[in-house]
């Protein structure tokens, strides 16, 4: 859907970019089958945020510029919604009351597994499309490689 409306196209600016390259989730009971009409509809789109004045100034800008490409779909409008947590956030995923989420992998991780939303983008980070981490752990912790760490 969003690869439709961006990658495609000349000219785009950074919002436009940001699309691109933002880590984004989608539930899909809302979205409407090929070639259905829809009017009037709102794109939702969803951040876990503990500063939301911050993140809606950033994404507010993404969500009209969605929208104002995807008119053919329906979307007339756009919204952005914050959640206090990953469980927050999957319960909107769930209910179907936010079409797409913007957020850290291992957030990602947690609200796919909670709330069946699929990987459709990943954000570069400062240019570069894939980074590593290093854990560290107490020597008397017990844990001696990944598969001793869990997720959920």
């Amino acid at each position: 859907m969003l690869q439709r409306y961006g990658a495609r196209s000349s000219g785009l600016g950074f919002l436009s970019l940001s699309i691109l390259l933002a880590l984004i989730l989608v539930y899909s009971p809302g979205v409407a089958a090929v070639g259905q009409e829809q009017t009037g509809r709102t794109l939702v789109i969803g951040k876990i945020s503990a500063n939301p004045k911050k993140h809606y100034g950033f994404l507010k800008p993404i969500a009209d510029y969605a929208v104002s490409r995807m008119g053919d779909l329906g979307y007339t409008s756009a919204r952005v919604v914050m959640a206090e947590d990953a469980s927050q956030m999957a319960r909107y995923l769930r209910r179907g009351q936010v079409d797409w989420v913007t957020e850290t992998p291992f957030s990602s991780v947690i609200l796919n597994r909670k709330s069946g939303a699929e990987y459709l983008l990943r954000k570069w980070k400062k240019g570069v499309a894939e980074y590593h981490s290093v854990f560290f752990v107490r020597k008397d912790s017990g844990i001696r490689g990944l598969e001793d760490l869990r997720i959920l």
